[in-house]
């Protein structure tokens, strides 16, 4: 089976869910229908609506935005100082974020992203450097005579703030939105995780403001030094400490890969994720074995190309499931979208706890049967299972 690199990936959802109705679409000739759905986010100088749009780019999903006028479709995205351009017409490359703007919130960033910020609140991720350092959508703050409401990318490693392309060249500022799940928001921003700090949220507002300072320390391991855990490190006094996805091989493991589940022989099992005809398919990992997937019926094995959830294993916790997922089984939890069927559908990571052992799998709105994993060469199914989420920390 060819094999695509890892790009993103970065799931989206189809569900009929007040919260988690956005998905990213992909443009094709068909572009101006797809428009129709699109998230308007921004307002170019001219007055034309700016949508949030990724397109693989030198190695990685870059971020920018998409505008329509009479001559078509176009995408932005800024990378190296400039500005690239991209004609729709025939690219299938290029994806645009659909769905409800009541699902998404918009709050503000003064200064450089920090990771106690992402931590808090989980920002929407959109697509990633060649070097797997995460990306998020953006939004110039206020708008500009000249140059409207711009639509970009902010990282932890975009020390700049938000970038942005314009007039060919690639710009920054750091005064931006940031663009974020309304759901992680509507459920109460929990002050006392940046208690040291001045925050602020503007009540009954349709986004929000955030201010904080940005000095944190690095993280430091006393024996060698500053320790580096993988893409993005999350060095924030806060106990929330973001989960992240990190390649691997079975030659290759992450000594921070977060263990989910056991195997029959009682090893190890972790959440584990590789692109497939298509789709980001959700299964397991063993640290020498390589990655299982539950496909089509049978238990597909790949020795490298796939990635492992990887970070703080406090920052998982479980809500139990029957049959298809639910969202109003959650309790209030966020889960953790780990990735897509080719439709889109959102891919959640599922483990199911029998006489083989706790096995780690995917599910979604659209497996009415349950929790999929692979095992002994098969596809399984099990109707009961525990999906993952976010920790809440109060």
């Amino acid at each position: 089976m060819h094999m695509q690199p890892i790009l993103g990936g970065f799931p989206v959802s189809n569900q009929q869910h007040p919260t988690h109705h956005i998905w990213w679409a992909p443009i094709s000739q068909n572009g101006q229908s797809v428009l129709d759905q699109a998230i308007s986010l921004g307002v170019d100088a001219d007055g034309s609506p700016l949508y949030a749009c990724r397109m693989t780019y030198e190695g990685g999903m870059q971020v920018g935005k998409l505008r329509r006028d009479s001559s078509g479709v176009t995408a932005y995205v800024s990378y190296a100082g400039k500005e690239r351009v991209s004609h729709c017409s025939n690219q299938d490359n290029v994806q645009v974020l659909c769905g409800d703007r009541g699902a998404v919130q918009l709050v503000r960033v003064d200064g450089r992203l920090v990771p106690a910020f992402v931590a808090t609140i989980a920002p929407i991720e959109a697509g990633r450097e060649s070097n797997g350092d995460p990306l998020f959508v953006a939004v110039t703050a206020d708008r500009s005579i000249g140059i409207g409401t711009q639509v970009g990318k902010c990282g932890m490693h975009l020390h700049g703030g938000m970038s942005y392309g314009f007039m060919g060249k690639e710009r920054s500022t750091e005064s931006f939105l940031i663009l974020v799940h309304a759901q992680n928001l509507n459920q109460g921003f929990n002050q006392t995780h940046l208690s040291h700090q001045p925050a602020y949220i503007q009540p009954h507002a349709r986004d929000v403001t955030l201010e904080f300072s940005n000095h944190y320390a690095q993280p430091h391991d006393h024996h060698h030094g500053h320790v580096d855990h993988g893409r993005p490190v999350f060095n924030a006094p806060s106990p929330q400490v973001a989960v992240f996805w990190r390649q691997a091989s079975s030659h290759a493991f992450p000594n921070n890969a977060i263990p989910i589940g056991t195997d029959k022989d009682g090893g190890a099992l972790f959440a584990a994720r590789i692109q497939m005809e298509g789709s980001l398919q959700v299964g397991k990992a063993r640290n020498t074995g390589g990655c299982f997937i539950g496909y089509a019926g049978k238990e597909v094995h790949f020795e490298h190309g796939f990635e492992v959830l990887c970070g703080d294993p406090f920052s998982v916790t479980w809500a139990r499931q029957d049959g298809a997922f639910s969202h109003t089984r959650l309790e209030g939890l966020v889960p953790i979208e780990a990735g897509h069927e080719s439709d889109g559908t959102t891919l959640y990571i599922g483990v199911h706890r029998g006489c083989d052992g706790e096995q780690v799998g995917k599910c979604s709105a659209r497996l009415h049967d349950g929790v999929h994993y692979g095992l002994f060469g098969s596809e399984v199914v099990a109707p009961d299972y525990f999906v993952a989420a976010y920790r809440t920390f109060c």
